[in-house]
């Protein structure tokens, strides 16, 4: 795939799990093309989907939630 990466390539690189690059190809939050049955992703588009998911915020926390 030259400079294309794999799911299995992604996921490595980042460290999380194939099924959830997979799925954020397949939901296209993930810009990638798909080459037969496998996913190809440009490290380019890994590199901005990865800086976007860095920045969401967590889930909210209350007073409540910090004291148990």
């Amino acid at each position: 795939m030259n400079d294309l990466l794999t799911v299995t390539e992604a996921a490595a690189l980042l460290g999380r799990h194939v099924s959830g690059i997979r799925a954020a190809c397949e939901r296209g939050e993930l810009r990638a093309e798909k080459l037969g049955q496998q996913w190809a992703i440009r490290p380019a588009d890994l590199d901005t989907w990865a800086g976007r998911e860095r920045r969401k915020p967590g889930p909210k926390t209350t007073r409540k939630d910090e004291t148990k």
